[in-house]
């Protein structure tokens, strides 16, 4: 899961393209672990051959963002069985283990590193780590 916080003040005033922005930091974090993923035109997320492999949902207060997406990447797919994920009925879930061709032994930390540093690309953003689980932009970095 993750959080990102984001004045929108000093990107763009859009939600759309915020939604947007967040799928492409996902779709190009995913590509690290060799899995082609999109969009679902009509529908918030990220989807791999049909399958939803990430939820996005945001809130907004004064153009600050809240709230972000749910990246499956070990997560027991079979608990989506009881539930209409998302709303979506005749969705098949799916993650980050059973999509990749090889999934790496620290899979959980190298998705961590991968999608912060995706973030940091679609967002134009330079990415530090400032203490364990949390991360920010670089100080006077551009918006």
């Amino acid at each position: 899961m993750g959080y990102p916080i984001f004045d929108l003040n000093h990107h763009r005033l859009d939600l759309h393209w915020y939604l947007r922005q967040l799928e492409e930091a996902l779709i190009v974090a995913l590509r690290a672990f060799r899995i082609e993923a999109d969009r679902d035109p009509g529908r918030t997320g990220v989807w791999t051959k049909g399958r939803k492999i990430a939820s996005i949902g945001i809130h907004v207060k004064q153009w600050v963002t809240f709230h972000g997406f749910a990246l499956n990447v070990t997560t027991a797919l079979d608990l989506f069985d009881l539930i209409v994920p998302c709303g979506l009925h005749g969705v098949t879930m799916t993650s980050v283990q059973q999509e990749a061709a090889e999934p790496p032994d620290q899979l959980e930390q190298e998705v961590r590193v991968g999608v912060v540093n995706a973030f940091g690309e679609v967002f134009a953003r330079p990415m530090v780590w400032s203490n364990p689980g949390l991360i920010v932009a670089e100080p006077g970095a551009p918006s």
